[in-house]
């Protein structure tokens, strides 16, 4: 018995083999079937079908059509393409609990015409049909209410494709610089579609009707982004892959992806044959606009709106007055202009764009186009408020919008300001007080570009900078502890001296001598260690050999031959001379050598091996040589000697020295 996922809500289905149609005992949906009659094809199924419940359609069409590459008579695969060229998705009625389609991809096509729908029946057995027709018959309704809601909707000259939240519901950065081109592609008079005002109104009814017409009116979408997961997000890809569809039909349009904070080389693939624009580059959103006005044939419609607007406000006896105010504003003379304007305003008080035109000149402004470039609010104007009070719907509308796009404006350049300076603090943080500084400043923009990202890389650096404190602090309660403990020691061995001079003083004659003949020998024997070690090999020797004739402790005698003869040694190694002669010595004496060559690039000349046993004077006739090519020997060094007592033996290490022989003819 086969398993197979249910296409409604994902539950195990068991299936007889030649069973094709089946009840879900999770969604209790009644539906069709696929052939499986082998594991891959079963396989390909869960796989697309998973695709399609999640509404990511394209991929799970492309699935589906594999699977009719395999076999043109699958009446299901057919089905299920149909299902995502309409985007349908199962949900469940809040009254029945029923699983009912609704639809995500309106098309004009009816479903009952559409060429998969009908191989779907035509390779249908008779109880799949039925479920076949009726679903269509549903979708069908669907699609004609749609359809009606979509045709009273007014055309759109740009669709902003973007992602609206995150995954935690919060706004993305990407929302942000969709809000910014909106306000400049509506300032510049294009009919936008974007969701987040576009839809606004919309709450409690369904979108697609009015995704669907603006997809179909609109001349341009432009898709952006600051992540690649955001262009693929499943609603993002819905809109933009559709629009690509249209385009592939023949339609002229054209989609333009921007992005930022991103690798173009991360955009969709789909995109690869596009022209992305980076929206960090200065000057993006001029250049945007003026190639959207290309695209569109749209001639500067802004000012147009202006003409007509005011045309509407002048009659025959202020037109000349409107003109001459106009022809002042743009020569910079703003006093004329506001002579002109009050005389408008004489005639006719109520006149909306001659209070306007006041506003321009109290904001030195040269047009009505260049109010959305005000660098400070008029929201508290006297002007603003009487060209309000006095104007159309239409002009109303205008100039709160603009408004809107000022404070938009200054808000994000606020935030910018507050951004940066964060930022830097951010990059150039040593201390903890810093990164908490820049973590709040970050916080008051959270929805301001990638600031809730900057919080997180904040925190993190606050974390790693208390690591380290905490180590830091470790490390110095545990210096200071030693430092108490060596104090401790330091006052014990006091303690200590003064009882043992306390009883020097008690000593008696008998225990001066002890200590002439015992204590003093080995007072000179460490003294000599030490003039040993300052390179005073001479004043050494001479103190060791008196404190062995002055000692009386005779089993202490070898201890300073040994020190006399590490004396010797070390004066001869550094001298770096007499190594053969205090070699053969030690063979003389008994005391085998092992000598170890390091020839450092050279050959050793005279033996195989580069270390040598000598335990005989007659077996050691000298220190052997090397050649370098290109190189001249100059001679060997002592880089190591010990000796050991016990075993009367020497241990030497030997490593020669070499000088380039341009150096040497030199």
């Amino acid at each position: 018995m086969a398993i197979f996922k249910c296409k409604i809500c994902g539950g195990s289905l068991e299936l007889g083999s030649a069973q094709s149609v089946a009840v879900c005992e999770y969604c209790g949906t009644r539906q069709t079937l696929p052939k499986l009659d082998n594991e891959r094809r079963a396989n390909h199924y869960d796989r697309a079908n998973h695709f399609r419940r999640n509404n990511d359609f394209d991929k799970a069409m492309g699935i589906y059509e594999t699977i009719l590459d395999e076999d043109s008579t699958d009446a299901e695969a057919y089905w299920s393409i149909v299902l995502c060229r309409y985007g349908v998705e199962y949900v469940e009625d809040p009254v029945t609990h029923k699983r009912v389609p609704t639809v995500n991809r309106a098309q004009f096509t009816s479903i009952f015409d559409d060429e998969d729908y009908k191989s779907a029946i035509a390779n249908a057995d008779e109880h799949q049909r039925e479920i076949y027709e009726a679903e269509a018959t549903a979708i069908n309704e669907i699609q004609k209410g749609f359809l009606a809601i979509s045709q009273k909707e007014d055309p759109f000259d740009v669709f902003i494709c973007y992602k609206e939240t995150d995954a935690s519901g919060r706004r993305t950065p990407d929302s942000v610089l969709a809000t910014e081109l909106y306000n400049e592609l509506t300032r510049e008079g294009f009919k936008v579609f974007f969701s987040r005002i576009t839809l606004e109104d919309k709450l409690g009814i369904a979108y697609e009707p009015y995704i669907f017409a603006a997809l179909h009116s609109a001349k341009i979408m432009v898709v952006l982004g600051t992540r690649p997961e955001y262009f693929n997000a499943v609603w993002v890809r819905n809109e933009w892959s559709r629009f690509l569809a249209l385009i592939k039909s023949g339609e002229k349009k054209v989609l333009i992806p921007a992005y930022r904070y991103m690798d173009p080389y991360d955009l969709p693939e789909e995109f690869s044959h596009l022209q992305a624009q980076d929206m960090s580059k200065l000057g993006f959103m001029q250049d945007l606009i003026r190639g959207i006005k290309k695209i569109i044939g749209f001639d500067n419609q802004s000012n147009t709106v202006n003409k007509k607007t005011i045309a509407t406000g002048f009659n025959a006896a202020t037109e000349p007055l409107f003109k001459r105010a106009s022809m002042a504003l743009a020569d910079g003379e703003f006093d004329i202009a506001d002579a002109f304007y009050e005389q408008i305003l004489n005639q006719e008080p109520e006149n909306a764009e001659g209070y306007v035109g006041k506003l321009l000149v109290e904001l030195r402004l040269k047009s009505k186009g260049e109010l959305a470039n005000s660098e400070t609010s008029f929201a508290d104007s006297n002007n603003f408020k009487k060209a309000l009070q006095f104007a159309s719907e239409k002009l109303k509308n205008e100039l709160l919008h603009t408004l809107q796009t000022v404070h938009t404006r200054i808000d994000n350049k606020k935030k910018n300001e507050v951004y940066e300076k964060a930022k830097a603090l951010l990059n150039n943080a040593r201390d903890i007080p810093t990164c908490k500084s820049a973590k709040k400043l970050f916080l008051s923009v959270l929805d301001y570009l990638d600031a809730e990202q900057c919080v997180a890389a904040c925190q993190e650096k606050i974390d790693a900078l208390q690591e380290e404190w905490e180590q830091l602090r470790l490390e110095q309660r545990r210096k200071e502890e030693d430092r108490k403990i060596a104090i401790k020691k330091a006052k014990k061995r006091i303690l200590i001296i003064g009882i043992c001079v306390l009883i020097a003083a008690l000593i008696s004659a008998v225990a001066y001598v002890l200590i002439s003949r015992i204590v003093v020998p080995n007072a000179q024997y460490n003294a000599a260690l030490e003039m040993i070690e300052e390179k005073k090999f001479d004043d050494a020797i001479a103190l060791l050999k008196e404190a062995k004739e002055t000692t009386l402790l005779k089993q202490t005698i070898p201890k300073f031959d040994e020190a006399i003869e590490e004396a010797k040694l070390k004066q001869i190694v550094e001298k770096n001379v007499g190594y053969e002669a205090s070699i053969r010595d030690f063979l003389e004496g008994g005391i085998t050598v092992h000598i170890v060559y390091q020839c450092e690039g050279g050959i050793l000349i005279g033996s195989d091996s580069n270390e040598i046993l000598y335990t005989s004077e007659a077996m050691f006739s000298g220190l052997l040589t090397s050649e370098r090519a290109g190189y001249h020997f100059v001679g060997w060094k002592c880089e190591i000697y010990q000796y050991q007592e016990a075993k009367k033996h020497f241990d030497f290490v030997f490593k020669a020295t070499w000088i380039n022989e341009e150096q040497a003819i030199k």
